[in-house]
């Protein structure tokens, strides 16, 4: 029985593949492991990729943070092209927003909010609000005061055009 110096628990020393005994208990071994690895280069790489894959982030969620990423894609809204794209993407909104019964008002929307107290419906954060439809109107929903709570743009997002609001709720 060896006494640990790091945590002074006792444990069974053993031998190391190296033929060396073991100086610390496994629990404090493996903290001191990790923190060598995450203080020398390899881990601190090892860590950041590791957030990236646990917060599920793409490569093109990245390049499109990174500082050529937002010239790129700057100069491509300021293009004819991308100009284009985004008529083209307002239009459908409108268009879409018109075929569907919508009698949503200012004033109605001002309403929503107060009586959610200016919080975000799924996280209950006080961030700046968008106008999330319970029913979303590519799945037949209406742009009215009994289809609309408000939500932060990240949950708002998040949700896509899916339908249950629940999902979002237990989170």
């Amino acid at each position: 029985m060896s006494i640990c110096p790091e945590c002074g628990s006792e444990f069974l020393s053993g031998v190391t593949r190296n033929g060396r005994t073991n100086s610390y208990c496994a629990n404090c071994r493996n903290k001191i492991y990790t923190r060598r690895y995450t203080a020398s280069e390899g881990g601190q790489i090892q860590s950041k990729k590791r957030r990236k894959t646990l917060r599920g982030i793409t490569t093109k969620h990245n390049y499109n943070h990174s500082l050529k990423g937002k010239i790129t894609s700057q100069k491509y809204r300021q293009s004819e092209k991308g100009r284009a794209a985004r008529l083209r993407a307002r239009t459908k909104r409108r268009v879409t927003l018109g075929v569907v019964a919508s009698t949503l008002t200012a004033e109605e929307w001002r309403e929503i909010k107060k009586q959610y107290q200016y919080r975000c419906v799924y996280c209950g954060q006080k961030l700046s609000l968008t106008i999330e439809h319970a029913v979303p109107i590519s799945k037949g929903g209406t742009h009215t005061k009994n289809n609309v709570v408000p939500a932060c743009f990240q949950c708002n997002s998040r949700r896509g055009n899916n339908p249950n609001l629940l999902q979002l709720l237990a989170v």
